[in-house]
Order: C-alpha cells, then sequence, then structure tokens
C-alpha cells in the first residue's frame, strides 16, 4: 500500500530524464577526484517514476520517501552518497535531510513497525497509522550504510522550501563501494513543486497525524496538525476496530 497524500499525482513514465541543473551531494565522497567511478547495477533499474506535490509556502519542509533500492547483486556493497539534482534545487528548495530508510535487510529481516509505505510525509521520522498500528520508519545516515544481498531499502529526502519559484528533481544519482570498486546508479525518479507566499494552508495528513505523539516523531516546519485531532484519532481507531 503507498501512502501517498490524497492531493498528489503520481505518473509512471518510460522516459529518462537528463539535464542537470543544479546539484546537491548529501554524503561524502560522491565525486571524489582522481577515483574512478563506474556505471553500477548492483540495484533493480526504475524505468521512470513523476510525483508532483501543490505549493507550500517559504520556510516549510517536506518529505518525500519514494526512492526504492532493491539490491540485486552477489555481494555485500556500502552506500557513499546520493546526489539530488535539478532546476530550482538549492535555490528555490534546498535537501536538508537525505537518510537511508530500511525496508528489508537480506532475504530474511523485514522490518514490521520500523517500516513505513512509501508517499510523501510532514513528519522526520515518517510514521503512519496502518492496521491499527503506528509504523515508525528507522532511519540511518546514507554514507557507510552496508546492505547485503537481498536487501530492499527507500531514501528518504527532506526539503525546504527557501523562496518563492518552482523546483524539479529530475533524477537522483546513488554513488556506493563494491568489492573496492566504486559505482555510481542514476535512477529516473522524478518528483516537483512549487513554493508561493500565498500558497493554501495544508495539514499534516490524518493517518501521520494520529501516530505523532505515540511515536514522537517530529513535525516539520511549518506544518499544522490537523483540527480536531482528538476526534478523529478516536473515530479512526473506532473504524479500525
Amino acid at each position: 500500500m503507498l501512502a501517498v497524500a490524497r492531493w498528489l499525482t503520481v505518473i509512471g513514465s518510460r522516459m529518462c530524464l537528463s539535464v542537470l541543473a543544479a546539484a546537491v551531494v548529501l554524503g561524502s565522497g560522491g565525486c571524489a577526484a582522481g577515483q574512478a567511478v563506474w556505471p553500477g547495477t548492483a540495484f533493480s533499474p526504475d524505468y521512470g517514476t513523476s510525483i508532483g506535490s501543490p505549493a507550500i509556502r517559504p520556510g516549510m519542509e517536506f518529505g518525500w520517501l519514494y526512492l526504492y533500492l532493491d539490491d540485486t547483486s552477489k555481494s555485500a556493497l556500502v552506500l557513499n552518497s546520493l546526489r539530488i539534482s535539478g532546476p530550482g534545487i538549492g535555490s528555490v528548495a534546498r535537501v536538508v535531510e537525505v537518510k537511508v530508510a530500511p525496508l528489508r535487510s537480506g532475504y530474511h529481516h523485514i522490518y514490521g513497525l520500523t517500516g513505513t509505505p512509501g508517499g510523501t510525509y510532514q513528519t522526520d521520522p515518517p510514521v503512519f497509522l496502518d492496521g491499527g498500528e503506528c509504523h515508525k520508519q528507522a532511519l540511518f545516515p546514507v554514507p557507510g550504510h552496508r546492505l547485503t544481498p537481498g536487501s530492499e531499502v527507500r531514501i528518504y529526502v527532506v526539503l525546504r522550501a527557501a523562496r518563492p519559484g518552482k523546483y524539479a528533481v529530475r533524477h537522483q544519482v546513488l554513488y556506493y563501494t563494491q568489492n573496492g570498486v566504486r559505482y555510481q546508479q542514476t535512477f529516473p525518479i522524478r518528483f516537483w513543486g512549487s513554493v508561493a507566499k500565498n500558497a493554501p494552508v495544508l495539514r499534516v495528513d490524518i493517518l501521520q497525524a494520529v501516530c505523532v505523539k505515540k511515536t514522537r516523531a517530529r513535525v516539520l516546519p511549518n506544518w499544522p496538525l490537523p483540527r480536531n485531532l482528538k476526534k478523529s484519532r478516536r473515530h479512526l481507531f473506532k473504524l479500525i476496530r
């Protein structure tokens, strides 16, 4: 099940987008000078996903949990960094956090209550009510994160709205090391949005809001909680029962 807010538009695409207008490298060693970086194939390819969001106001932060990594290789690897690029990235919207969100370690250990569905989030870490339980996503730094064959993770990216305008992440480039060799693999996961001073006031998604207190998750800056949250929480849990 995908945790996608009602006002999102998700469009599948097989077009690989390429032109880079801006680049942000989160982590270390993304483009180390004098070190060869080879095209990588450790992760299942993504043939193109495009996600749009409504306008938000300057100062707000927005979490994207969409980039999915499925390690189909035969040996362990270590993540180095993730490069996020596109028009308006760094000026209209700034990357303030990039973390690994584990789903499965190897072929056996599955993260249950410490995993959340892919989607957009207004909390850090992502939290979500599913099956009557509050799930709180485990998060880890990208640099040095080790993956064994069969592991599955998502990448959580938090953007901060800086000034009015439009932004678009056209693709994401992952750098990793395997058997002493450095690789890079590009994923055409595109997401876009805009920043406006008069943007409509948006509230935290109810399925996230009801889990904030229980999980002690942090609400991202300038996101108000839904009105009548206590009443909504009681109603939701009554429906589940």
